[in-house]
């Protein structure tokens, strides 16, 4: 009998409803209770500074700078300004992107197990076995706690990957759109613009002139620096022999990792998630990192 056959018997589906229970308790508590009840507050401080210079807008008039390199996009901002413009609670504010990431997860779910294609009699198994790997999944609540825009993200790509599943015209439209708005919150979700090109050029060059749409809205909104200027201010700063993080714990790109190694895991005294570098060590680092991408 294989796994699949298994988890389709009886004895399999008393398996897979008991593992469903603990995993709701699991989302009850690490997804509902702990973000709204324990984290409130502590938590959300990623959130708050990329909000920053759309409170300071909408509250003195004050014009939004890069003066933040890694200043989230003008999606993000056109979504949260609506949520500014009615409240300067912060509680209700993080409440309130916490929604934003549970429906934003939830939909990516549904999406996926559509995408999927699955034979009708292993069909229920298969998405009782995938919501117990999804709900289970650590980084997801990560993600809940933070109240992070990476909820969003998922969306999108779900939304990217299951229009081109369905192979028809229109749903390039919808792939473009969902690739080029998740690339304007944060740039990451951009890579996927290069498997477009490879395997749907129609929807790489629709999602580029998307990208440029979204680029001028947030031009028209937020001034030059979120719009036309954006791409190439935030790109920026992550270019060169001291660009920004290069050196920091958290950073595990290739160039990352390089910056550490030279760096002999020292770390700064006064910044100790920071590790230091001499500038004549960190252009050495540069140039490794970059022969090695």
């Amino acid at each position: 009998m294989s796994p699949l056959q298994f988890l389709c018997s009886r004895n399999g589906k008393r398996l897979l409803a008991a593992l469903l229970i603990l995993t709701f308790v699991h989302m009850v508590y690490s997804g509902v209770y702990k973000p709204l009840f324990v984290l409130t507050g502590e938590t959300f401080g990623q959130l708050q500074e990329e909000m920053e210079p759309l409170r300071l807008l909408i509250g003195e008039g004050r014009s939004i700078t890069l003066s933040n390199p890694r200043q989230y996009g003008p999606v993000f901002l056109a979504t949260m300004m609506p949520v500014l413009l009615l409240t300067d609670r912060a509680l209700l504010i993080e409440r309130t992107a916490w929604v934003f990431c549970i429906v934003a997860i939830g939909i990516a779910f549904v999406l996926t197990v559509k995408m999927l294609p699955v034979p009708e009699k292993y069909r229920n198994s298969f998405r009782m076995l995938l919501g117990i790997l999804w709900f289970n999944f650590s980084s997801l609540y990560y993600i809940l706690g933070v109240k992070g825009v990476e909820a969003w993200e998922l969306l999108l790509i779900s939304i990217a990957c299951l229009a081109l599943a369905r192979r028809k015209e229109f749903q390039e439209f919808h792939a473009g759109i969902a690739i080029a708005a998740a690339t304007l919150i944060k740039l990451l979700p951009g890579i996927f613009f290069v498997p477009l090109l490879i395997r749907n050029p129609k929807a790489f060059w629709k999602g580029i002139a998307w990208l440029f749409v979204l680029l001028l809205m947030g031009q028209f909104l937020f001034g030059k620096w979120i719009g036309l200027a954006y791409l190439p201010g935030v790109l920026r700063s992550g270019a060169g022999p001291e660009s920004w993080a290069a050196a920091h714990f958290e950073n595990n790109s290739l160039k990352g990792m390089v910056y550490k190694w030279f760096s002999g895991f020292e770390s700064m005294p006064d910044y100790p998630q920071l590790f230091q570098l001499a500038p004549e060590t960190a252009q050495a680092a540069f140039i490794c990192s970059a022969m090695l991408q």
